[in-house]
């Protein structure tokens, strides 16, 4: 007796998807998918809807909506899940592949004759992407199909397609295409038989008969509902009562206890009223004790208040007496310097510094003459720039301008550039915090020597002129050597300033004196002052 050939789904393999970097599944026997929780058992089983279903409208994701389930599965275009059916007409290859981030997590489907090999997809230790696939399984003796989820399901249902004669895919021999999606329905319960109960089964059981009975216009799943109506409303019922047998078991227990309670109540009762009366009568007799421990409170509060008040006008009248004291204090201090007898000795040093005094100013007044207040301005103002070079150049006497160029240029160099510099420059400190900030040294190195070759023979070079600089001085910087003749120079420059500043203000008072007289040297003072 010859053994008849079995035809269905053979082989589920996944290839760098759900998680998964290599997954086969054999379908032609029985087979069981055991592992714990949350490891990928419901991502291989629901995988089967997109070569069999491929209408993702009618496709359930546990919850996660489409967009997820894309990338989830095709993350790349090396994502591929592929199925393998043996048909009367030879076994056949149904594959999904991705098409990767840049086409929107997006996937093709294909189909080809033959065995499923999943060596035909790789490449050495490499997935071949899905650009290259067809060229690699036609290299491997393949003919793969490009299809559309339109074709592929017309292919699998019977439907007409432009390949039905290049493959022959007809996996659901629906007499009706239209039925593809009940039957599309079952099948995706049936992957989720969690989801699918008895009613879900006689339902789609009537939906596919339904079209073979005799007034098609007739809702039989609904005339077979209101028919067992009545027994499913008393199995509910019966059921909502056993399950209610222990909250009446409950119930009678709380009534006998509540039985229990009334009589203790009754019997409590009259306690209950005696204690309440002897607790009213317990609180007014402590509440007229604390009023009248509140009334001596008050009393003694406003006695308080009172000596507060008293304590606080006698403190003003001794802060009032005490400043008094110290004015009277200060009145005598000041009484008693001016008309104490003073020795001999304090009177020669005061008449000592009064003839310094004198000589001071008598030296002032002579060499103020002659003087315009104009002129003693010119001076004071010079005499300080020089006290503000000579301070600058004594504040950054080591770390200056000028001692960087010397690190670079010769002295003479230095001296022929310094012509064209202000002085003041040249004395900014190169310290961390100092005017100048050097970032790069070698640049700054190579900066002077491009704007020393420009100045030669006291002749700056520029582009389309040239500068005589022999008339200019170059600029004498002091060095560290040179700190004491520093010190002594800045110190003789503010004696001369105190000096220019004392002529000046003498000359000030003699020139306001002499133009006392309003109308007559009016003109003479105006001359003198400016």
């Amino acid at each position: 007796m010859q053994s008849q050939s079995l035809y269905g789904l053979s082989k589920l393999a996944l290839l760098n998807t759900a998680g998964y970097a290599k997954c086969v599944i054999p379908l032609d026997k029985s087979s069981s998918i055991c592992a714990p929780n949350n490891t990928g058992k419901s991502s291989v089983i629901n995988a089967l809807q997109f070569p069999l279903i491929n209408d993702l409208r009618l496709t359930e994701w546990d919850g996660h909506d489409l967009d997820e389930t894309r990338k989830f599965y095709f993350s790349s275009d090396q994502s591929y899940i592929l199925l393998e059916a043996d048909l009367p007409n030879g076994p056949v290859v149904i594959g999904v592949a991705g098409l990767g981030k840049i086409a929107g997590y997006a996937h093709q489907f294909f189909c080809y004759p033959g065995k499923l090999n999943l060596e035909h997809y790789t490449q050495g230790k490499t997935i071949v992407k899905f650009t290259k696939l067809f060229n690699h399984l036609k290299e491997q003796g393949f003919n793969p199909i490009e299809l559309k989820a339109q074709e592929l399901n017309a292919l699998l249902t019977g439907g007409a397609t432009p390949f039905d004669g290049d493959i022959n895919l007809k996996m659901i021999p629906l007499n009706n295409v239209q039925d593809s999606a009940i039957y599309k329905e079952i099948f995706r319960r049936i992957l989720n038989l969690h989801k699918l109960g008895a009613s879900d089964v006689k339902r789609f059981m009537l939906r596919v008969f339904e079209r073979h009975m005799s007034n098609s216009r007739v809702d039989f799943y609904e005339v077979w509902r209101r028919s067992f109506d009545k027994v499913n409303r008393a199995k509910r019922e019966l059921k909502a009562l056993e399950s209610m047998q222990e909250p009446i078991a409950a119930l009678e227990s709380m009534l006998e206890n509540q039985t229990v309670l009334k009589g203790k109540l009754a019997a409590y009762a009259p306690k209950i009223d005696q204690a309440l009366i002897d607790f009213e009568t317990y609180q007014q007799e402590q509440l007229t004790e604390l009023n009248i421990a509140l009334e001596d409170i008050e009393h003694e509060k406003h006695e308080f208040e009172q000596k507060q008040q008293l304590y606080i006008q006698q403190s003003r009248d001794i802060e009032r007496k005490q400043t008094q004291i110290e004015q009277w204090f200060l009145d005598y201090r000041a009484l008693k310097s001016e008309f104490e007898l003073v020795n001999k000795a304090t009177l020669k040093v005061s008449l000592t510094q009064l003839k310094q005094d004198y000589e001071s100013l008598s030296h002032s007044l002579s060499s103020a003459q002659g003087q315009s207040l104009h002129t003693l301005d010119y001076r004071i103002s010079e005499t300080q720039k020089q006290i503000k070079s000579l301070k600058l150049q004594l504040k950054n006497l080591e770390f200056n301008l000028f001692t960087r160029m010397r690190e670079d240029l010769s002295l003479k160099e230095v001296e022929e550039i310094s012509r064209i510099l202000n002085p003041d420059i040249l004395s900014f400190a190169t310290t961390s915090n100092g005017d100048v900030e050097i970032t790069d040294e070698d640049a700054f190195g190579e900066f002077l020597e491009q704007l020393s070759a420009n100045v030669k023979g006291g002749v700056l070079t520029l582009p389309g002129a040239t500068i005589k600089l022999k008339k200019l001085s170059p600029v004498q910087m002091q060095t560290g050597e040179n700190k004491e003749q520093l010190t002594a120079q800045l110190a003789a420059l503010e004696n001369s300033l105190k000096e220019f500043k004392q002529q000046r203000e003498v000359a000030a008072n003699v020139a306001e004196k002499r133009c006392t007289n309003p109308a007559k040297r009016a003109i003479k003072c105006r001359a003198r002052t400016s």
